[in-house]
């Protein structure tokens, strides 16, 4: 989640297209939060099996100092 000047709303990275003069922040409150939120829900639809630990999920929480999930899966 970043967020992008001019934008009412936060904006996944992934799906946006760069362009010249874009001005892009990555590292502000509002951003850190929304970033910890979409880890944790990803976090709580794994389940902690030995072939799921040590993923790139896990490698973000570290980053961002996420913890364990306060959400329950979804179900399926």
């Amino acid at each position: 989640m970043v967020e992008i000047k001019g934008e009412r709303v936060l904006a996944a990275a992934c799906c946006r297209v760069p362009q010249a003069g874009m001005q892009v922040t990555t590292n502000n409150d509002r951003v850190r939060k929304s970033q910890q939120l979409v880890i944790e829900l990803l976090q709580s639809d794994m389940p902690e099996k030995e072939y799921t630990r040590h993923n790139e999920v896990d490698d973000w929480a570290t980053r961002l100092d996420v913890g364990k999930p306060r959400f329950a899966p979804r179900r399926a």
